[in-house]
């Protein structure tokens, strides 16, 4: 890894993550920016697996109770692409962390082992805080009865007499969440399951 490769690394990672990266072509899957936009994807995932936590989460007198509201078919749905996603990125995480690690051991730039260092830190705080936030979102879900084996039963929606602003919102907030998790998923599937230096 070169010295612009950290100058690169360090700047982009000062950035506030706001968009979702471009990872389209191969340049911006590999190298120092590839490493970049994958830890801009993790950051968006990690966002995103707490809003699934947080919907989960609501109690029943708050935005209703979501089979009351008809929307448990999306909010399992919701569970399952929130936790097949962040697996599928920790999975590229950690084979990108070890292959920063073997660049780290060849190189002999001590400067350049500390930032790789720093990054391969980084990683797996990222692969930590996914797995953490996915199993406390999947405990969550099951102990309401939204997600999992046994857990959720279909139950068909029954038309309300009044309209519920409150639970329209909430509807709409699990269909939102579940639209930007697909597109995190198919930006984690260019990267092929690799990354790689050059």
């Amino acid at each position: 890894m070169t010295e612009e490769s950290t100058k690169l690394i360090q700047q982009l990672m000062a950035r506030r993550f706001d968009d979702l990266p471009a990872v389209q072509s191969p340049e911006q899957r590999k190298g120092a920016l590839g490493i970049v936009n994958l830890f801009a994807l993790a950051s968006h995932m990690l966002t995103a697996m707490s809003g699934t936590l947080a919907i989960v989460s609501v109690e029943k007198d708050v935005a209703g109770d979501w089979h009351a509201a008809g929307a448990c078919d999306e909010v399992h749905r919701l569970v399952d692409l929130a936790v097949q996603t962040s697996a599928s990125l920790t999975r590229l995480l950690g084979m990108a962390m070890v292959a920063l690690h073997s660049e780290q051991i060849t190189t002999r730039s001590a400067t350049e082992r500390h930032s790789i260092q720093q990054l391969v830190a980084t990683g797996y705080l990222y692969v930590e805080s996914l797995n953490a936030v996915s199993l406390e979102a999947t405990n969550m879900a099951r102990w309401r009865g939204l997600w999992g084996r046994g857990g959720y039963v279909h139950r068909p929606l029954v038309p309300s007499q009044q309209f519920d602003p409150e639970r329209d919102r909430a509807r709409e907030s699990v269909r939102t969440l579940i639209a930007q998790i697909i597109e995190l998923g198919l930006r984690a599937e260019l990267f092929d399951g690799t990354w790689a230096m050059e």
